[in-house]
This record gives structure tokens, C-alpha cells and sequence, in this order.
């Protein structure tokens, strides 16, 4: 790797770190624009959620309770168990997901932190959230596990 590659591979991982320190710090400040806030200040109609339609679109709706988004979670568990980050007897609740308890797994708490990423993104470019394509947009963020 030459000085100029290594250079943008160094300005590229801190972009990316950046991007979910910026994330993460909106999510927890409820600074995202879901539909409800963004009707509240007339840039929208609707309050609904953009993928069920059925509730009111807030962090926690969005989060953890749209039915489009359930399936995801129940998916991520799974990924989580095979790759053996998660037991299968954890029951998934909200205070783990919004990330409200502290886990003593780091790695664990980066992937729910890139899972709530992708979801969001997912919520912006009005698509639904499916576990292979979480994969892929892991793999822009997650370095390889080294055996120490």
C-alpha cells in the first residue's frame, strides 16, 4: 500500500466513524426527523410511518415497533447467534435495541449501533430492511476479527 492509498484509507475509516458518531448522537438526543416531527413543522402531511402506515412514525415506532421492522430485528438476532455474539435466550427488548442498557459485548453494541444505522437508511431511501442486505452494508464498517 502506497502513502497516498494508505492516506485515503485513513481519511475513509474516519469518515465512516464520524458518520456514526453523528448518528448516534441524533438517535439519542431525538434529533432524527421522523414523519411525526417533520408534520409538526409542516414539511409533511402525514405522520404516518413511511413502511406500515398504521402508526404514528416516532424514534421508538420506527425503532422497534413497526411491524416492517420486527421481522429485521428477529433476523438480526439470528445473525448475531450464528456469528456468536448473542445468546439464543436473550429476549431483544427495547432498552437493548435503543441501546438504553449497557452491554458488556462491544462488538455486540457496535453491530446494534450499525443495525439502527442501516435501518435509517433504510427509512430515507424508502426500501425495507432485509438481513442480507444488512450484511453488505456491515461489511463498509466491520474490520475482521482477529484471534487473540
Amino acid at each position: 500500500m502506497t502513502g497516498t492509498q494508505f492516506t485515503d484509507h485513513l481519511l475513509c475509516a474516519q469518515l465512516k466513524i464520524s458518520k456514526l458518531i453523528v448518528f448516534q448522537f441524533k438517535l439519542l438526543h431525538r434529533r432524527l426527523a421522523t414523519n411525526s416531527f417533520l408534520t409538526k413543522i409542516n414539511l409533511k402531511d402525514n405522520e404516518q410511518c413511511t413502511f406500515c402506515q398504521n402508526d404514528t412514525e416516532t424514534l421508538i415506532h420506527l425503532f422497534w415497533t413497526c411491524s416492517v421492522f420486527t421481522p429485521f430485528w428477529q433476523d438480526f438476532k439470528q445473525w448475531a447467534v450464528n456469528r456468536g455474539e448473542l445468546s439464543n435466550t436473550i429476549n431483544l427488548t427495547a432498552y437493548l435495541v435503543l441501546r438504553l442498557n449497557l452491554n458488556k459485548n462491544k462488538r455486540l453494541d457496535f453491530y446494534f449501533l450499525i443495525a439502527r444505522l442501516f435501518l435509517w437508511v433504510c427509512k430515507t431511501r424508502n426500501t425495507f430492511p432485509k438481513i442480507e442486505n444488512f450484511s453488505l452494508f456491515l461489511s463498509h464498517y466491520d474490520t475482521p476479527r482477529t484471534n487473540t
